[in-house]
């Protein structure tokens, strides 16, 4: 109900109804062009504290995410590009969709539901899209180690962005789980960004740093980062 004027046009807000692909929240129309999304901010200029309409900026909200919790996601990014990089080695995998058979349990979804995750060396992302309720999602190692842990409620969040960077090369189980059904999936990690090498030694011509991010012209004594490597060096 409220309105901003700007040099040109009085622009309404107004309360909006129907499905945002990627928000599951309130939002607001400003004028006909711009969404105000409720907890995230604009959808066209997000970094903007007021509205600020140029035809020459190109610029869009692409994800807000808060800790490991995604709160919004254009996935299918309006001007057509995947940022340089950001999707580079994703790998996609698929849940198993299991429907629980408890007696007495609350009315159960009674479809099978597509949910799907991808990842590469560094994040973990799990689409949450599809649900709506709260479920405990575990990640296990091979020995069957929880690793992570946490109850999310995919009413109000649409996806997980789960670091995994420091986890160990293996294969990891994914549970997502509520007492209605289960979705199980399997990843397998490779070497990480930083790889544990014991008593390395100086090599010439390669990029090394101390750990405060200096850079210098040999491994010190304890610990180097060369070339993107974790050096320990008695």
């Amino acid at each position: 109900g409220d309105s901003i004027q700007t040099s040109e046009q009085l622009l309404l807000v107004n309360k909006a109804s129907g499905d945002i692909p990627g928000f599951k929240g309130t939002y607001y129309k400003i004028g006909d062009v711009e969404r105000w999304f409720e907890g995230v901010g604009s959808d066209i200029a997000p970094i903007y504290p007021a509205y600020n309409k140029d035809e020459n900026r190109i610029m869009f909200l692409m994800s807000c995410t808060v800790g490991d919790e995604v709160i919004y996601l254009n996935d299918e990014y309006e001007d057509g590009t995947i940022p340089e990089g950001e999707e580079a080695k994703k790998r996609r995998f698929d849940f198993n969709h299991t429907i629980k058979t408890q007696p007495k349990a609350p009315e159960r979804r009674a479809e099978a539901v597509s949910l799907y995750g991808e990842y590469n060396d560094q994040l973990l992302d799990i689409n949450l899209n599809p649900l709506d309720e709260a479920y405990l999602v575990r990640i296990t190692d091979n020995a069957g180690k929880t690793v992570y842990e946490k109850v999310v409620n995919t009413s109000t969040i649409v996806a997980l962005n789960i670091d995994i960077s420091k986890y160990p090369e293996g294969q990891y189980e994914i549970t997502i789980d509520n007492s209605n059904e289960t979705f199980s999936g399997i990843i397998d990690t490779t070497a990480t960004g930083i790889a544990e090498i014991i008593n390395g030694k100086s090599s010439n011509g390669k990029s090394i740093y101390n750990l405060q991010g200096q850079r210098i012209n040999a491994p010190q004594k304890g610990l180097n980062i060369v070339d993107g490597k974790k050096i320990f060096v008695k």
